[in-house]
């Protein structure tokens, strides 16, 4: 059950980590929009992938326990 959960926990880390170090390092202005654009767009779509994965894994775990 746990092995797409920690996939999606380290996606989100990484663009957490992106995101910090494209505000907080003094690089230049090209890399830290990258940085910034990647960093969200990383976070938005593993935040909605792990949405996903967790309904799936309840509605199995529901049907589970009706049986």
């Amino acid at each position: 059950m746990f092995k797409g959960l920690t996939f999606y926990m380290v996606l989100i880390a990484i663009g957490s980590l992106s995101i910090t170090f494209a505000v907080t390092k003094d690089l230049p202005l090209s890399v830290q929009w990258a940085l910034l654009i990647g960093g969200t767009l990383l976070n938005i779509i593993s935040l909605i992938a792990l949405m996903i994965f967790l309904s799936k894994s309840d509605s199995k775990a529901n049907k589970s326990k009706s049986k």
